[in-house]
């Protein structure tokens, strides 16, 4: 089934996604090129974010985690409520 839904997904004329990757773009001359498999290189990277980047992407991670359990809360209200319904339908058959 997953390998369908692939196939379907590349084969789309529109789609994102393509079976046969288009090649990398080679970075600038000017620019340093980084193998990103080196932990010097990771360092580097990690060394670059500034500290307000990362605490503001806490606190907008923190804001979605708040809504998505929001959300599944009201979800697992609306099926305790459907199962009582059920319960009680399957009681009056007895």
């Amino acid at each position: 089934m997953g390998s369908e839904i692939t196939a379907r997904i590349t084969s789309e004329p529109n789609s994102i996604v393509r079976s046969d990757p288009a090649p990398a773009a080679s970075p600038p001359a000017s620019e340093p090129t980084l193998r990103s498999d080196t932990s010097e290189g990771v360092a580097i990277v990690w060394n670059q974010l500034p500290r307000t980047d990362i605490e503001r992407v806490k606190r907008e991670l923190d804001q979605r985690r708040s809504e998505m359990l929001a959300r599944h809360s009201e979800e697992l209200k609306a099926l305790e409520g459907d199962q009582a319904e059920i319960n009680i339908l399957g009681a009056g058959n007895r």
